[in-house]
């Protein structure tokens, strides 16, 4: 292996190359992810923008690029001024190369972050690369979020006594406003502690029930909303790998800790898989944060992993002025 070189555009063909066939083995791992849709030149493309706006690293050997890696810097990122994100197409290794490569390239990259403000760096990774899991885990990633799949199937669900599940309407907006602010609270709290920029408003409830493409459905014990579930096309942040054709994802959900022994998320979930074989839809998504102990519980029983996002927030004391 060379020393770490900067990335350009003679290397991304090959680089485009390594991330389709880490596509293909994730694909294999989870066969609910469609990738037919996904085409080299797309991802070339968006390699070529990221490389123009904010660099790249390479890696090379005899037999050509050993791995490579980049990252879009942003402002006012996880809490932090600015930080770096590596999408899931924006890094690769080649197998069999161990943690050292993804090592050697987030040494250099990672000081170019640095040097530029980026105090948290944030990748997103095949949950089936073993490899690059292992590179981040030894710079002192943790795990994050995970983004995964499953195919639109009929979900056997039965409600107890006295509940029943529908899809919201317009006069619902304040019952699943209210059990959206639920969902942040339990989210600010161990072992998630994940901070909320802004509160949900009466307009977001608006669209979450009657948006284009958008869909509620609330569970409810007689008279009293108890959990709710929606989804949307496309949710911004979770990885590119999952959109596609008659692909959707769920982006939200709750159901009342009174209420959760009776299987009302899965009945909630099966509504969506009623509503989506109806709809001619062939695959859903949803991301959740992987410290959140009960969601991710859940959302595994039903789906595949396909991405997992790895944080590091540097120590503030390496920015403080000289």
């Amino acid at each position: 292996m060379t020393i770490p070189a900067v990335l350009e555009k003679k290397h991304l063909d090959a680089c485009v190359t390594l991330f389709m066939e880490n596509l293909s083995r994730q694909a294999a791992q989870t066969p609910a992810l469609a990738t037919g849709h996904i085409d080299p030149a797309d991802v070339r493309e968006r390699l070529v923008r990221l490389m123009e706006e904010a660099g790249g690293t390479v890696l090379t050997d005899g037999a050509g690029v050993v791995g490579y890696m980049a990252g879009w810097e942003i402002e006012d990122f996880f809490g932090s001024p600015r930080g770096s994100y590596t999408p899931e197409w924006a890094h690769a290794t080649r197998p069999g190369t161990g943690r050292e490569a993804g090592q050697a390239l987030y040494r250099a990259s990672g000081q170019r972050w640095v040097d530029h403000g980026c105090r948290v760096h944030v990748a997103n990774l095949f949950h089936a690369d073993t490899q690059a899991r292992d590179a981040f885990s030894w710079n002192g990633f943790g795990y994050l979020c995970l983004d995964a799949v499953r195919r639109v199937e009929p979900i056997e669900a039965t409600l107890p006594d006295g509940f029943c599940i529908r899809p919201a309407r317009s006069a619902d907006g304040a019952a699943v406003l209210s059990m959206a602010s639920c969902v942040n609270q339990h989210l600010i709290l161990s072992p998630v502690f994940r901070a909320s920029s802004e509160e949900d408003t009466p307009e977001d409830a608006a669209r979450w029930i009657e948006g284009a493409g958008c869909h509620t459905w609330i569970a409810w014990k007689g008279d009293r909303p108890v959990g709710y579930m929606k989804c949307e096309p496309v949710e911004d942040g979770a990885a590119w790998i999952v959109r596609g054709p008659r692909s959707f994802a769920i982006n939200g959900a709750y159901v009342d800790p009174a209420e959760r022994a009776g299987g009302i998320a899965r009945a909630l979930l099966s509504a969506i898989m009623t509503w989506a074989v109806e709809s001619g839809m062939e695959r859903c998504s949803v991301d959740c944060e992987a410290a959140n102990i009960e969601g991710a519980r859940f959302w595994l029983r039903h789906f595949q992993p396909v991405c997992v996002s790895m944080l590091r927030r540097l120590d503030g004391r390496l920015f403080a002025p000289a």
